[in-house]
């Protein structure tokens, strides 16, 4: 398996931060600062809301379904930073990964 489909596999839309991702789509000096920046944005949004779910006592429940939710958010404000293409480019290797046999090794037996 490519470096990139791993990346892609662990990180989802998260890994156009990588150099090799970021050239594999092309990105611009602007969208990789752009990128940069939201992935820092979305990080401090992320402390506050641990912090804040950490004081009000809410349990891990709340805060696993609000990490989602920040991950889900973080995806989406990434990806509004591509191109068309890039999204294309992206999304190809995104099946790429998931039709891999390594992925098939995840996927549990139905009998």
């Amino acid at each position: 398996m490519r470096l990139v489909d791993l990346l892609v596999r662990l990180r989802g839309p998260l890994a156009i931060k990588d150099p090799e991702v970021a050239t594999l789509l092309r990105l611009t000096d602007t969208q990789q600062i752009r990128i940069r920046n939201a992935t820092r944005w979305n990080l401090a949004t992320l402390r506050d809301r641990i912090r804040s779910l950490r004081q009000s006592g809410g349990g891990v429940r709340p805060l696993r379904e609000s990490l989602r939710e920040l991950h889900r958010e973080a995806e989406q404000s990434v990806v509004a930073l591509l191109t068309e293409d890039q999204r294309q480019r992206l999304e190809r290797i995104s099946q790429r990964v998931q039709d891999s046999p390594a992925n098939d090794a995840r996927q549990p037996t139905v009998r």
